[in-house]
């Protein structure tokens, strides 16, 4: 079964690496420039995990994910949060639910191996 992933990045450049990576690892992937045009996009599909970015164009990562929850079958969806900045989950709101944090540093190919570890939690 192809699991469907929406990735949420501001920087078109990293949408497109983490698409290409990700359809090789036979994920059928959507992608989204920002939190109003992921929002839309959560409301048209269902997604068995979510990825974002944690600098959004329009708001922050953590926002997004707060409206995210708020959506109808959202509510346990994995949800990653990628960021450049050295944060652990205690760190955040607890009541958002986020499945895990990804640091940029540990690079693109990384990411394949935290989705797939989210999805089959």
């Amino acid at each position: 079964m192809t699991r469907r992933i929406l990735i949420v990045d501001g920087s078109r450049a990293v949408r497109k690496m983490l698409q290409l990576t990700l359809r090789n690892e036979n994920f059928e992937v959507t992608i989204a420039a920002s939190s109003n045009q992921a929002l839309a996009k959560l409301g048209r599909q269902h997604y068995d995990l979510v990825c974002t970015s944690m600098m959004l164009p329009d708001e922050s990562g953590i926002a997004f994910i707060a409206a995210a929850r708020r959506r109808p079958g959202y509510r346990f969806t994995p949800i990653l949060l990628v960021t450049g900045n050295d944060i652990n989950a205690t760190e955040l709101e607890p009541e958002l639910g986020i499945t895990g944090i990804i640091q940029k540093s540990e690079g693109i190919p990384a990411l394949a191996s935290h989705l797939r570890i989210a999805l089959d939690k």
